[in-house]
């Protein structure tokens, strides 16, 4: 076989440059030399190793130093394309990135074709309440409305009318006031509405079969012998009845008509309270016996006129007293004004009393009362039975 080197390039009809070589008399063209080894199977030397090549990873977040070998390239997606480069088994940011700068925005495209009219399409309101719940308009089911009943971010739904007719606020405010774990037959809860507990019955029996009045009068008749204490326990006699109905409405033993028509006087009236309430009737002097006289009771008799008449005007007006003939209204009373000066004060209004006032000319007034105190009297027929 004729070596290469020696081999001639010959210039091929088509103008191309071709290797000729000359085997058993036959002539064969090559484009290249390369072409010719590879169609003679040449077979050159082997070649040293070369190193080791490198690997591009990606994933997403800063790459781990135990992943790959040296040289290997990594990106991260996560962060922009950034890219890390091992060497020395440590990733190092190389700074680049492999997302590129934003590009200018595109010139707008062309409108596209009206779409095809909505036939099935919901139309709600111009505008709306926030988180409000939207509502059917109509029938037809393409319509909605605005509504009063929201819903916010908590799920809390907030409305302002009723549910099922009940009004949830009112509702809400009894439940609160119920409380918890409310028990109708628990004894306390009972008790606090009035009521009994079965076991508080001697004969529970006896009372459910009850269906008759028990007031006085009714048939069965009840008497004393229905009571566990006949003296105590009984009915209203018919003298006990007569007296409570001789009893005003509403009777107030402290009022001032009450009072004086029982005959007893109002602490009010009084003009020297505590000097009535000190009086002890023991320390009171005793009457002499007829015919005696006390030192000085002789002399007052001598500076008595002869057939001395005690309802004469003149010695009545002497004496400093006041006649019958004086007054002329009824509860008309006489007050001082100065020493030795008397004057008429007219009757004041019903429930009024006689109050002391600087003010007045006489000194006192008739004025509403600040309240009862003191005496205070009881009928004897009002506490009885």
């Amino acid at each position: 076989m004729t070596q290469i080197k020696d081999l001639p390039y010959l210039t091929t009809p088509d103008g191309s440059e071709k290797v000729a070589i000359q085997e058993t008399g036959n002539t064969t063209k090559y484009t290249s030399i390369q072409d010719m080894i590879d169609a003679l199977g040449v077979t050159g030397a082997t070649g040293a190793a070369g190193a080791d090549g490198s690997i591009t990873r990606y994933a997403s977040g800063v790459p781990s130093n135990g992943l790959g070998a040296d040289n290997d390239v990594y990106v991260d997606i996560a962060n922009s394309g950034l890219v890390y480069y091992r060497a020395g088994g440590v990733y190092s940011s190389t700074g680049y990135s492999t997302t590129g700068a934003t590009g200018a925005t595109g010139a707008t495209g062309a409108t596209g074709a009206t779409g095809p009219t909505a036939t099935d399409s919901v139309i709600g309101p111009a505008s709306a309440t926030d988180n409000a719940i939207a509502r059917f308009d109509t029938t037809t089911g393409k319509l909605v409305q605005d509504s009063s009943v929201t819903i916010d971010d908590s799920g809390n739904i907030i409305l302002a009318g009723t549910v099922d007719g009940r009004d949830v606020s009112t509702d809400g405010s009894k439940m609160d006031g119920i409380e918890a774990l409310a028990d109708v037959t628990d004894v306390t809860n009972v008790t606090a509405a009035g009521a009994l507990m079965d076991s508080e019955l001697t004969s529970i029996t006896d009372v459910k079969a009850l269906n008759q009045s028990v007031v006085s009068g009714a048939t069965p008749t009840f008497t004393t012998t229905n009571f566990t204490d006949a003296t105590n326990k009984r009915f209203m006699s018919d003298a006990q009845e007569s007296k409570l109905d001789a009893i005003e409405a509403l009777a107030d033993v402290t009022d001032t008509t009450n009072v004086t028509a029982a005959g007893a006087l109002m602490d009010s009236e009084l003009t020297d309270l505590a000097g009535v309430k000190g009086v002890t009737i023991s320390t009171l002097q005793v009457k002499p016996v007829e015919g005696a006289f006390a030192d000085g009771d002789k002399t007052k008799l001598d500076g008595i006129e002869a057939l001395a008449d005690v309802t004469d005007a003149t010695n009545v007006n002497a004496a400093g007293a006041i006649m019958a003939s004086d007054v002329s209204a009824k509860g008309q009373i006489f007050v001082a004004t100065a020493s030795a000066t008397l004057t008429a004060l007219s009757v004041g209004a019903n429930n009024t009393v006689l109050t002391a006032d600087s003010a007045e000319a006489s000194g006192v007034k008739w004025a509403a009362s600040s309240g009862g105190g003191g005496y205070s009297y009881f009928s004897a027929d009002l506490f009885t039975g």
